[in-house]
């Protein structure tokens, strides 16, 4: 079976040992266990999602003379299998949140959600009394010992943290504290059974919530949520589906809660008022209707599921036809840009007939912005066309890179860059002459569609929705993975698009070569802006709020007529 079905022949601790939810049980090392399998009706199937979305999803279809399924499968009945590590990073951002690839019989994985992922030195700050930094030092230990599946040892110290020791009295109201302790009662593969108690896992869950729900609701929210699980694997229903409630309120962004909730109704035999819970988790996260359909709560109500989530592939087309329609608008006469397959079209046309995942597919795709980059080409051929990627909430595009030694000498026919190569982003360019380049842009298409950013779209665009120093978070160190500068360039600019991209899929915004922005800082002065950092330039420089100061005497040398080997600029196109 894949999720544990309370009831079943056998129990939630016999459930965790037998790891007949893993793909391959010989080999069910703490690796091999995180690949997940599970059966589910063929008819159902058929309605969720074609062999091909399977593959995009990187999930496995097995058939049942397959050597690596276990056991025979009942027929009418497929086999299919995930990795619930690369479904974190497919589904997710990250393993930062709770998804449909998430597994209770890998729930080792709680220890890193959220605030308890903080470091030490970060909870320490948080510490008001002697007696909470010795309780955090517990913690630690408690930490690192888990890391090394020493979980007895771990229990042990988070005792001593919640109790105190001989030098200590304790601190036994941080919800941390607790919610590593219930993690350890409840069980998971590879843990230590003998410390198996889903009461006490149950109990410790609930005190976590409590402790963590007034300044870290969506912890709590986690908490309620595994508190509900250690209750539905005691057969207590009412319990469950209430605590899951109350996950549902703190932390209504879970696609787990809902799931949850709707498998602990469908345990009760209430079909009509699971489903609607169901497709609230769907639409969260496409893959819970193969994880309901692979349930064995939900499998006894297969003919209501498949009825259920076949009005749903038709209420979900009928939503998206005008959606793709606006996006085909927006984009008519420009092409997508590699690596996005363009479905759209084919969507209004075949979509009526595709199977549930497969519409969700294009559809979530488009409200996360993935289908919508485009190229724009133009008559001075396929070295001047440009990648633009949408801003969301924003009536633009932005260049996906900074405009290029190639892109220049396709419009300008000259290249005044110190460090010569066709991918490398122009430089030694001033405000001016980029406005030449643009001007010449503008009168190919007749329209006015190509300019600079101004100093806050391009802001904006970088933080790509964060508030961090950098648009990767405030960990400087990481620097080196998102931009060029004075740490490691080598005291030149590099090829564009070569480190990580921001959220919003725009690359070396930070380093690189500084970029100008068409805004002015003292219109008499005739001083404009430019910003983001560069290649010979320290980190601080390279943060995502830097500007220089401009009552600086010297920002009489910031004219539109600078240039500077440091110093290029990306465009800003307007459908």
């Amino acid at each position: 079976m894949s999720n544990y079905v309370w009831g079943s022949h056998l129990s939630y601790a016999d459930y965790l040992q037998a790891k007949n939810f893993v793909s391959d049980v010989q080999s069910a090392t703490r690796e091999a266990g995180r690949k997940v399998s599970m059966d589910i009706s063929r008819q159902t199937r058929d309605i969720i999602a074609s062999n091909e979305s399977l593959l995009r999803e990187h999930i496995e279809l097995l058939n049942a003379s397959d050597d690596r399924t276990v056991g025979g499968l009942n027929a009418g009945f497929e086999r299919i299998s995930y990795s619930m590590d690369a479904g974190f990073d497919r589904l997710s951002d990250g393993i930062s949140e709770l998804n449909a690839t998430f597994h209770w019989g890998l729930g080792a994985v709680l220890v890193s959600l959220g605030h308890m992922n903080d470091t030490l030195s970060e909870l320490l700050k948080i510490a008001k009394t002697p007696f909470q930094t010795v309780a955090f030092n517990h913690f630690e230990i408690a930490r690192d010992a888990f890391r090394q599946g020493l979980y007895r040892e771990s229990l042990e110290e988070l005792d001593k943290a919640i109790l105190g020791d001989h030098t200590s009295a304790g601190y036994k109201l941080e919800w941390r504290f607790h919610q590593m302790k219930g993690t350890i009662q409840l069980g998971f593969a590879d843990g230590d059974m003998s410390l198996y108690d889903l009461a006490k896992a149950e109990e410790s869950f609930l005190t976590a919530a409590r402790y963590g729900k007034t300044d870290y609701p969506h912890d709590a929210g986690r908490a309620f949520l595994s508190a509900g699980w250690a209750a539905y694997c005691q057969g207590k229903m009412k319990e469950a589906l209430a605590y899951t409630e109350q996950a549902m309120s703190l932390h209504p962004e879970i696609g787990e809660v809902f799931f949850q909730a709707s498998k602990v109704q469908m345990a009760l035999g209430e079909v009509e008022s699971a489903l609607p819970l169901l497709a609230k988790a769907i639409d969260l996260d496409r893959f819970y209707a193969l994880k309901a359909a692979g349930d064995g709560d939900f499998q006894p109500h297969d003919a209501q599921l498949r009825s259920f989530l076949e009005a749903l592939r038709k209420e979900k087309y009928r939503q998206c036809v005008p959606k793709v329609k606006a996006t085909l608008d927006r984009i008519k006469g420009f092409e997508l840009a590699p690596g996005t397959e363009n479905r759209l079209q084919a969507c209004l046309d075949k979509g009526a007939n595709w199977p549930l995942m497969d519409m969700l597919e294009v559809i979530q795709n488009l409200d996360s912005f993935k289908y919508l980059p485009i190229i724009v080409k133009s008559l001075f051929g396929n070295e001047a066309q440009f990648e633009f990627c949408p801003i969301p909430a924003q009536e633009y595009y932005l260049g996906k890179y900074p405009v290029t030694q190639q892109q220049w000498e396709a419009v300008m026919g000259n290249n005044p860059s110190n460090f010569k190569g066709g991918s490398l982003p122009v430089e030694i360019v001033s405000w001016d002459d980029a406005q030449i380049f643009i001007q010449k842009l503008n009168q190919l298409s007749g329209k006015q569609r190509y300019r600079l950013p101004t100093e806050e779209e391009w802001e904006y665009a970088c933080r790509a929705g964060t508030t961090s120093e950098y648009y990767f978070g405030d960990d400087v160190s990481r620097l080196g993975e998102y931009a060029w500068y004075d740490g490691n360039s080598g005291k030149t600019t590099h090829p564009v698009g070569q480190k990580k991209p921001n959220e919003w899929g725009l690359y070396d915004m930070a380093g690189n070569v500084w970029e100008w922005t068409d805004s002015w800082y003292d219109s008499s002065r005739s001083t404009c802006v430019f910003r983001g950092g560069s290649f010979s330039d320290v980190a601080e420089l390279c943060r995502t709020a830097f500007r220089y100061d401009f009552t600086h005497p010297n920002r009489k040398y910031f004219t539109p007529n600078l240039r500077n080997f440091g110093i290029g600029f990306r465009l800003v196109f307007v459908p």
